[in-house]
């Protein structure tokens, strides 16, 4: 309910969605997949494209046409599966309270919840992170070789989405952990329960070989389909650039953005990290494994992400599986410590989830589509081809407006130099242009030969401005026919 439901009760908000759909509603109709195109002909390189490969996957088996829920459910499904990971391995830990503690903190965690309604590559990316990094601590306890296959198939997925990210995320959990561990053999206190067989990590690292191999194989092949550009555009500057901060139009942020994001992102359950702390929740971290690991998961992905130059709330989702393991088993653990510790149990986690999910349905099919009208572009979208009926272009007048392309469709173009719009408007041939009102408003200063008349624009009807209005303009005065 929390996360399947409702998913197309609104249009395609986020520029990361309209991309999405553009990128994969390409696929279906050029059936040439390896690189996915915008509808402005650009090709598309920011991330690896088996992301779009996914949504045009679902696209195709629904209806052939891309729609907003076909963007969303891969990360609704990974949201889903990664809550139920979660809760899978605290249950066979340490039994069914545990499993279903942290099951349903990491489900209402607040960005969590959010980030699993919204088409971006973060769920499927922390889905990816959560497999391998169970699938690790599973062999690594047990010495299991399903689980560490397990660890191999989710690092490659993640690396799959979003290239080395994943693999450098995931390490710098593994490394916390180890270093962890070790220091708690070298000072003579074992503080984790003896493995029941533990698996040699010079077998994982084996098998990380022919793993890395065949993703490095894939990225060859998508860099060759696009001349050399992706390897260019896709690790040089979205991973290298702007994660030392060299993309100087990139806004930065201090070291410690994500400390302050954790309060937020965490909501209702940051409330417990000052269980943690406690001398009951510090004996949880000494001898329990599991609580340990989570720890380690959740502060090396932090560490890392806190060292990079370009931040964003949504990166550090793939660290809240970590956080939900520590903090479920740091509360049950200090809760049952209490007289009528069950029943605390009952009443915090239980009440806690039970208000955080009606609150949530009630936000997202309330308050979502009240605000629907003031950022849906599919209204003036449809406007707008009724004036320029395909395959007519639209020229769109320094916008970017991924949401506004996508309902729009092929073939669209754009401009972002006065003089270029003052020699395309200003022929006997009727033409259109959207701008914002900002330029509409000195369009005048700037053209010496076309002259613009407006046509329609995407206020409201109450008389409230769009989220991001628009503005069709043409170049010939008279009546325009809207009854197509």
């Amino acid at each position: 309910m929390l996360y399947l439901s409702g998913l197309s009760q609104r249009d395609l908000w986020s520029s990361h969605e309209a991309r999405a759909a553009q990128d994969a509603q390409c696929v279906l109709e050029t059936g040439r997949p390896v690189i996915p195109h915008l509808f402005d002909g650009r090709i598309e390189l920011q991330k690896p494209p088996f992301f779009y490969w996914s949504v045009a996957v679902i696209a195709w088996l629904r209806s052939g046409r891309v729609e907003a829920v076909d963007v969303r459910l891969p990360s609704a499904a990974a949201a889903v599966a990664t809550v139920l990971c979660v809760t899978f391995v605290g249950w066979r830990w340490q039994g069914p309270v545990l499993g279903l503690a942290a099951g349903a903190m990491l489900a209402t965690m607040l960005h969590f919840l959010w980030l699993g309604r919204v088409g971006r590559i973060d769920m499927p990316l922390t889905f990816g992170c959560a497999v391998g990094l169970l699938g690790y601590w599973y062999a690594w306890q047990s010495g299991s070789n399903l689980a560490a296959a397990a660890c191999y198939l989710g690092l490659a997925l993640g690396m799959l989405l979003k290239g080395p990210v994943a693999l450098v995320l995931c390490i710098a959990a593994i490394s916390v952990h180890l270093v962890v561990e070790s220091i708690a053999r070298a000072v003579g206190r074992c503080w984790m329960d003896a493995p029941r067989g533990r698996f040699p990590l010079i077998s994982l690292l084996w098998g990380l070989v022919p793993m890395s191999v065949a993703v490095l194989g894939y990225f060859w092949w998508v860099d060759a389909q696009s001349d050399g550009q992706f390897g260019q555009v896709f690790f040089w500057y979205h991973n290298l650039a702007r994660g030392l901060g060299e993309a100087e139009e990139l806004e930065h942020h201090p070291w410690w953005f994500y400390l302050v994001r954790i309060a937020f992102d965490l909501f209702p359950w940051c409330v417990l990290v000052p269980l943690a702390f406690t001398a009951e929740g510090r004996k949880v971290w000494s001898e329990d494994a599991l609580s340990r690991f989570g720890l380690a998961w959740f502060v090396g992905m932090t560490a890392f992400l806190s060292c990079m130059s370009f931040k964003r709330a949504d990166y550090l989702l793939p660290a809240y599986p970590g956080a939900a393991l520590v903090l479920g088993n740091v509360a049950i653990r200090v809760l049952t410590a209490t007289q009528g510790g069950h029943k605390k149990i009952a009443l915090i986690v239980g009440g806690g989830t039970l208000a955080v999910a009606v609150s949530w349905l009630v936000f997202a099919h309330r308050f979502l589509p009240a605000v629907e009208p003031q950022r849906e572009l599919r209204t003036f979208a449809a406007a707008v081809r009724q004036a320029v009926p395909s395959p007519e272009p639209v020229l769109l007048f320094r916008i970017e407006g991924h949401q506004l392309v996508y309902h729009l469709g092929r073939p669209v173009e754009r401009i972002i130099e006065w003089e270029n719009l003052d020699i395309w408007m200003a022929g006997k041939e009727r033409r259109f242009v959207i701008m914002t009102p900002q330029e509409v408003a000195v369009w005048q200063d700037h053209l010496e030969a076309a002259r613009l008349v407006r046509v329609c624009d995407n206020a409201l009807p109450d008389g409230h401005s769009h989220e991001q209005p628009y503005v069709l303009m043409t170049n010939q005065a008279g009546s325009l026919d809207f009854s197509r």
